[in-house]
């Protein structure tokens, strides 16, 4: 594997875990289990049972010692949706759906597709714009991380998310989808509008690591190593602390420092982040030993 290629594939996985932990973040984790489980009991409405049912697998599927949610309950949820015509409730079942098979089951990418394509559908056939920017984003993420060999449709739906996004300007999903679009900039070979798109999202949110360490990429890309070195430093301040972070911002200023034929400076960022990943990640430490290989023998470190 080249060092490009190498690099291209930690990028992919280390955002895409960002995406995973950002998703759970937003549910959060809580002990409502409980009590949600005594108000169903006691509910007798049909739509307010469904609404506490979905709250309940939420719950379930992103409480931090949860093993696996009931996904019965969900279909449960999704039935009650269909059979009264529960717009709201339906798109956002379907979208949950989708999530759990992307972050719970990680390997059923159909299945993916499926649910994000049918929230879509519902959200669209009964003009429930709330959802869309968020579906739509989640779309585009889909064929940016899942399907390479389709990845322009990234584009589109990142687009389509924006578009929707007007009226509200939901931020958050307006970031993550301009700093998105930096990446897909990035994997098809246009650095320049890669970097434009992560200065786009570093303005919207400075302490984005997604936007800074694309914008690093691009300018090193660019030959622009020092502004490079620059986002990859405050990226690497700001996750301090960080497993999923840090170790991504080291192997980056190292690779920068090669890219430089600047091996020494490398090295310390190389070490730093092979003994994170030795821990907890043998794909980025294969890649950071490969950076370290490459810096040791080009300083004569032979042995």
């Amino acid at each position: 594997m080249s060092l490009l290629v190498a690099h291209l594939l930690t990028i992919i996985v280390s955002i895409f875990s960002l995406v995973a932990v950002s998703v759970a973040g937003a549910y959060g984790q809580s002990s409502k289990a409980d009590s949600l489980l005594r108000a169903i009991d006691q509910v007798s409405d049909g739509m307010a049972k469904a609404q506490l049912q979905l709250e309940l697998f939420k719950e379930q599927a992103w409480e931090e010692e949860s093993e696996s949610p009931n996904l019965a309950l969900l279909d449960q949820v999704i039935q009650q949706a269909q059979q009264e015509k529960l717009t709201a409730l339906l798109t956002e079942a379907y979208l949950e759906k989708a999530y759990y098979y992307h972050y719970i089951q990680k390997s059923e990418k159909d299945s993916v597709y499926y649910f994000l394509s049918k929230s879509l559908e519902v959200s669209q056939q009964y003009e429930y714009r709330k959802l869309m920017p968020q579906i739509l984003f989640h779309l585009g993420n889909f064929f940016l991380f899942s399907r390479r060999d389709q990845v322009d449709s990234a584009l589109y739906y990142y687009s389509q998310s924006l578009e929707a996004n007007e009226p509200t300007i939901d931020t958050l999903y307006k970031e993550k989808v301009i700093g998105d679009m930096a990446i897909y900039y990035y994997v098809i070979g246009d650095h320049q509008k890669g970097l434009d798109y992560s200065l786009q999202a570093i303005a919207l949110d400075p302490d984005d690591p997604v936007a800074l360490n694309t914008a690093g990429i691009c300018l090193d890309n660019l030959g622009r190593y020092a502004e490079a070195i620059e986002y990859y430093l405050k990226g690497l301040k700001i996750t301090k602390g960080e497993d999923s972070w840090e170790p991504v911002f080291l192997i980056n200023l190292g690779r920068s420092y090669n890219l430089q034929k600047e091996y020494e400076k490398a090295l310390p960022y190389l070490h730093e982040a092979k003994e994170t990943f030795r821990k907890n990640n043998s794909h980025h430490l294969v890649i950071t030993l490969e950076y370290l290989g490459l810096s040791l023998t080009e300083l004569g470190q032979y042995d």
